[in-house]
């Protein structure tokens, strides 16, 4: 098994243990949020590679900074727009890690992903892992919104070329699991690459061929990676040329890679008939916005099954107007205290020494476990981050984490203006310090846990017993989001 200990210190020369790869177009907006989480990790040994496909916008000079401050970026440009394949190609062509993980430019992942999810698959002897996603939005999560919900899986579980066909066809009822973003053994996908002919999807083609060349894959039901959804996301948007470049994919893989076994055959089949219907469906669509009304009546009628897509598309169109009207805001607190239990004396004190104030929200969350390759509480602690995930519309809060426990739940809040950890208990600071460097949070301690300090840890004294813990001049250095 390698060496997963977190570490402050950044190799120089030495084989990153993980390659992140990540495709950028004009994502300017979201790109410090994605960057300063993957920089964040707890597993300290990492390249991250940043592929931005001719952005218009601000991308790269940002991306620069990034490449200033710390070593571990690398910028790979393009000289015209290609699509989120041929980019993630030229950062596969770069890569140099044990691991491979693709994570997407406009999100954000929990400190310890790589970590929990490496020793997990290393444990389990994976070719590949991914985790759960929580859905969330500029105006927080959707209640309840994981992308594994519906499924309930309580343990980790391998995944068949025919149970991944299955879940990425329109009209299974099963979770599309191809949104989901794997971290792969490198040597297990050293001579795949991605279609580049294909611009959505192209996550589903690369995981097919990784399947059917023989590769194992691990899902856990245990959501770290947070998925932001925003009008501008190219997944959400489909066209007939997109749909059609996907079938005409699945022929390519089925070529390559067949024949296959009865049951995957029909299901190839079936996935095939799922998009020529959404095919017919975006062609539909197109005839309504150009108000060719009789031709799309005609397009209906020989069709029926279009009438229930074409229901369901209204219903969510009109669900979506509605929610803008409402504009949903959930009650916004002025303090929100993340613990493990009731919050202690000692930092009902800190509140009120610091003027924080005394009326909070309490937000219980589950004990801190070391990360480990068993996987425990899915069920509870994902519908706790679909909640803390809803926060993300609290811009103005102060967020309170205790302990360590705290600490870990705080990660799941995807934009945070202002927030304290406060240790008490003298056993977690150790872990608390290898967080210090990536944390963007305060760390407070009180007298007591103050002695357990290294010498070498400096803290500004704040009065009434506390003290700040004075971040080391260690890479990465922030970007603060605009």
């Amino acid at each position: 098994m390698p060496d997963l200990k977190p570490s402050t210190d950044e190799p120089v020369d030495a084989m990153p243990e993980v390659s992140v790869i990540m495709a950028n177009y004009c994502g300017e907006a979201y790109l410090t949020a994605a960057l300063n989480s993957v920089l964040a990790q707890t597993l300290r040994n990492i390249e991250v590679i940043v592929a931005d496909d001719a952005s218009a916008d601000g991308s790269q000079a940002l991306i620069r900074q990034f490449c200033t401050r710390d070593t571990r970026v690398q910028l790979i440009t393009s000289e015209e727009n290609q699509g989120p394949g041929a980019a993630r190609n030229k950062a596969l062509g770069r890569a140099r890690g044990r691991w491979i993980a693709i994570v997407d430019s406009d999100d954000v992942i929990h400190p310890e992903r790589l970590e929990r999810l490496i020793l997990t698959a290393t444990c389990m002897q994976a070719d590949a892992i991914a985790d759960d996603l929580v859905l969330f939005t500029e105006a927080g999560a959707d209640p309840n919104t994981s992308l594994l919900q519906s499924m309930a899986a309580k343990e980790a579980f391998f995944v068949t070329p025919e149970h991944f066909v299955r879940c990425n066809t329109e009209g299974s009822g099963l979770p599309p699991i191809g949104y989901l973003k794997p971290i792969f053994r490198h040597e297990m996908i050293s001579g795949l690459r991605y279609d580049e002919d294909i611009r959505i999807g192209e996550d589903y083609e690369f995981l097919l061929k990784f399947l059917l060349g023989g590769g194992s894959y691990c899902i856990v039901p245990e959501a770290l990676y947070l998925y932001r959804r925003h009008a501008s996301s190219v997944s959400h948007r489909l066209s007939e040329h997109a749909v059609q470049a996907m079938i005409y994919s699945q022929h390519a893989t089925e070529i390559q890679y067949g024949p296959f076994s009865t049951e995957l055959e029909e299901l190839l089949e079936q996935r095939l008939v799922a998009l020529r219907r959404v095919v017919q469906f975006e062609h539909l669509v197109s005839l309504l916005k150009a108000r060719r009304i009789p031709t799309a009546m005609a397009l209906v009628m020989a069709n029926l099954h279009l009438l229930p897509m074409l229901r369901r598309s209204a219903r969510e169109h009109v669900q979506g107007r509605i929610k803008r009207l409402r504009k949903y805001q959930s009650p916004e607190p002025g303090l929100i205290l993340l613990s493990e239990t009731a919050p202690k004396d000692q930092t009902k004190r800190f509140c009120r020494e610091m003027g924080l104030g005394i009326a909070y929200l309490y937000v219980g969350v589950p004990r801190y476990r070391v990360p480990a390759a068993s996987m425990e509480d899915h069920e509870q602690s994902t519908a706790l981050r679909v909640r803390l995930a809803q926060q993300n519309t609290k811009a103005n809060c102060t967020l309170i984490a205790e302990g360590l426990a705290g600490m870990h739940a705080l990660h799941f809040i995807p934009k945070v203006a202002r927030a304290f950890v406060i240790i008490t208990d003298q056993s977690e600071i150790d872990r608390a310090l290898q967080w210090l460097p990536m944390a963007f949070a305060e760390l407070i301690l009180c007298d007591e846990t103050r002695k357990r300090l290294p010498p070498a840890i400096e803290t500004l004294s704040l009065g009434a017993g506390f003290h700040r813990v004075i971040r080391p001049q260690l890479k990465p250095t922030f970007i603060a989001a605009e």
